[in-house]
């Protein structure tokens, strides 16, 4: 049997397999795989290994002639032994006055003064730019970039200001050629270098970014948390089957029982419906076409998660709020049955929360297009390496003015001015997980097929793939339903 075979009949039944067991299978015809997946699901293993496999093999020589009666395993909420531990760190709820020209102004000030910080707790010692403007020796300059401008003779200027003034950057070392590939408009940088002829010559350039001496955190209580979003509730696409086996895994009425006993929380990172509206002609790729029903329909499914377990929810920008970020909470009115049920935690989008001592910021994720679609290399198959920019620029959404609107608040909602252990997201509906200085980066992919418009931008949904947080080891196991 071929291993394409022995992948796809393992996943009907929501079962994985670890390289080496497929290599076993594949090489010894082991005809029977049959009864291998009935042992498997009888003893609510989630994933067939080596060990597994030989221990299975042995069985079934010394037990073929035997009857063997089998128990039903009964199993109980693991979970339900801890008390719940959620802190709410960052919550965005009031929306300030209308935007003017002071508005933004203040904005990027907040912006400038936030980060510059983060390098002043690094212990660069930076100066303003009238200041490098009178010395003749090396300086470091925080500034805002507003404008980039590559050269053929392999020459980069960055036009920056920060609230001293304006200079003209000149980068031309080959190494610093290549960064500059990650330099993004509107981002707040510190530039090393000294004023030659008027113009200020860059001998390094440094982000914010995160220390590299991190430690991973964990817990010592035995529980789960599920990571999910884009689950798009309404659309035409939402695929219902897979979100069902979802909640009755949650249930304990499937396979891995053992792992779904330990979940104590679940965080959805955004577009919990389609929306109305959102896009044109959206009316044509509805099920349901009215935004209150298709929040009734969601919640609906949810209630019957088993009660122990609490539900994060922050919105994603097919959900109803305001369409700029940073978003406020899902509007009562529309969502109103979670607002009226304890177990659900109505958050804004992003947010940035505690979990029994782990360090959690949620966003939904919008700015990833921009990131994918600007920085050469970058793909919707590589969100994970995209989702490291905002580590490295310390900012949720450093683009302004792109695809993602940005409401120039009295403060810079965006700017990552706490380290998390991790960073959950959604939006581009392809799961994907990476570690970044020990800071897990996690992409809750979707449950929603692939529609008309992403079959446009050539971008290839991965739904029904779930990651489940195991918090004591801080190790992500990715179910298949």
């Amino acid at each position: 049997m071929k291993k394409k075979d022995i992948i796809r009949k393992l996943l009907k039944y929501n079962l994985n397999i670890t390289p080496k067991a497929l290599e076993i299978l594949e090489k010894e015809h082991i005809s029977d795989l049959n009864k291998i997946i009935e042992h498997a699901l009888k003893e609510d293993v989630a994933i067939i290994t080596e060990e597994f496999l030989n221990k299975i093999k042995s069985n079934m020589k010394t037990n073929s002639r035997n009857n063997v009666v089998v128990l039903e395993k009964k199993y109980k909420r693991i979970a339900d032994e801890y008390e719940e531990d959620i802190k709410i760190k960052k919550n965005f709820k009031k929306i300030t006055s209308k935007a003017d020209v002071k508005k933004f102004l203040n904005y990027f000030r907040n912006r400038y003064s936030k980060i510059k910080e983060l390098f002043e707790s690094r212990g660069i010692r930076s100066i303003t730019i009238s200041q490098a403007k009178k010395l003749k020796e090396e300086a470091y300059v925080v500034c805002c970039v507003y404008d980039i401008k590559k050269y053929s003779n392999r020459y980069i200027v960055l036009e920056v200001d920060d609230p001293t003034g304006t200079m003209s950057a000149v980068v031309k070392n080959d190494e610093l050629y290549k960064v500059c590939d990650e330099i993004i408009k509107d981002e707040i940088l510190c530039l090393r270098g000294k004023f030659q002829h008027g113009r200020f010559i860059v001998s390094d350039i440094i982000f914010p970014d995160v220390p590299v001496n991190l430690r991973t955190k964990t817990i010592e209580n035995d529980i789960v948390t599920v990571f999910i979003s884009d689950i798009h509730v309404g659309s035409n696409k939402f695929l219902t089957d897979k979100f069902q086996r979802f909640v009755r895994w949650l249930r304990m009425e499937s396979v891995a029982k053992n792992i779904a006993s330990r979940v104590k929380y679940i965080i959805i990172g955004g577009d919990l419906v389609d929306g109305i509206g959102v896009y044109p002609n959206q009316e044509e790729e509805l099920k349901i076409k009215n935004i209150k029903e298709q929040y009734k329909k969601l919640y609906e499914m949810l209630k019957k998660v088993p009660e122990g377990i609490k539900i994060i929810i922050i919105p994603g920008n097919h959900d109803a709020t305001r369409q700029a970020e940073p978003q406020p909470p899902i509007l009562e009115e529309y969502a109103e049955d979670f607002y009226n049920d304890s177990r659900f935690v109505m958050l804004s989008n992003p947010s940035f929360i505690s979990l029994h001592g782990i360090d959690i910021l949620i966003y939904h994720g919008r700015s990833l297009d921009d990131i994918i679609a600007t920085l050469p290399g970058y793909d919707y198959k590589k969100v994970d390496l995209a989702m490291t920019i905002w580590l490295k620029k310390r900012h949720l959404s450093p683009f302004y003015g792109s695809r993602v609107p940005i409401a120039p608040e009295d403060f810079d909602f965006l700017v990552i001015d706490q380290i998390p252990n991790i960073i959950h997201a959604g939006h581009v509906h392809r799961t994907a997980i990476k570690d970044y200085k020990n800071i897990l980066l996690i992409n809750s992919g979707t449950f929603q097929e692939q529609t008309e418009y992403q079959k446009r931008m050539n971008i290839h949904p991965t739904p029904g793939l779930v990651p489940v947080l195991f918090m004591n080891e801080m190790k992500i196991n990715i179910l298949q339903f």
